[in-house]
């Protein structure tokens, strides 16, 4: 059985952690956005290609590239949008990309980040987005 102090303890270490994670991805998403871009995991459809103007930026995995821009993006959203407006948990969001997607195939989508700043972007494509043709809201 835990004590109450090595309970607290473990759940002061898993904020700290937790903390820690939410930083390193705000930290990530303002590199990404410090020149006004919007970065390609944001929206897909009007994201600007991001090229590493700052030393120690994030550069883009090309076989996620693949993914992300190729045909198994497509089947992928295309299996979870399969059931017209269903409810779909898109759970470490980041800038929302794929929760943006899917809502444009019918689909009401719940979606949680733990860093403040992705969910901020992600709230700003929403926003801004001029792509709207079948959001569900």
């Amino acid at each position: 059985m835990q004590s109450k102090e090595s309970h607290v303890s473990i759940e002061e270490d898993l904020g700290a952690l937790k903390q820690a994670e939410a930083d390193f991805f705000d930290q990530t998403a303002n590199v990404r956005t410090l020149f006004g871009n919007i970065p390609a995991e944001a929206d897909m459809r009007r994201a600007t290609r991001s090229i590493p103007k700052v030393p120690g930026q994030p550069h883009f995995d090309p076989k996620m590239d693949d993914i992300l821009e190729g045909s198994y993006r497509d089947r992928f959203i295309a299996s979870v949008a399969h059931r017209p407006r269903g409810r779909v948990l898109d759970v470490c969001c980041g800038p929302g990309w794929l929760a943006l997607e899917l809502a444009r195939h019918g689909q009401t989508v719940d979606a949680y980040d733990l860093s403040p700043q992705a969910i901020a972007l992600a709230k700003r494509m929403l926003s801004e987005n001029p792509y709207k043709d079948g959001l569900v809201r």
